[in-house]
Formats: C-alpha cells, sequence, structure tokens
C-alpha cells in the first residue's frame, strides 16, 4: 500500500521550478522590513537586467 497522495510523485518540471522560484522569492522577502520593489524582486530571481517593467 501506498503512503502518498495518489500514489505519484511530482513530475511536473515547470510546477516545480515555479515552486522553487516562489520559495526563493520567499526567503528574499523574509529579509526586507517593508515592500520589495520590482527590481529587488527581479533580483531575487535572478532576472535582474532581464527584463524592462512598463515595457
Amino acid at each position: 500500500m501506498t503512503t502518498k497522495p495518489f500514489g505519484t510523485d511530482l513530475t511536473d518540471t515547470v510546477l516545480r521550478d515555479e515552486i522553487e522560484l516562489v520559495a526563493d522569492l520567499v526567503v528574499a522577502a523574509a529579509g526586507f522590513s517593508g515592500r520589495m520593489s520590482e527590481t529587488q524582486i527581479d533580483e531575487a530571481l535572478g532576472l535582474r537586467g532581464r527584463l524592462k517593467h512598463g515595457a
């Protein structure tokens, strides 16, 4: 008998990657006392210099 819900593992790599990004963001946000700017969020997610907001 299996102890895993529905007897499956998490095999969706896109979902796993998104969960890791959210975890990274939560850890970064824990170090701030206020709101994070979009630039700070991008830096926490490793996107610095790759995106232009409002473009």
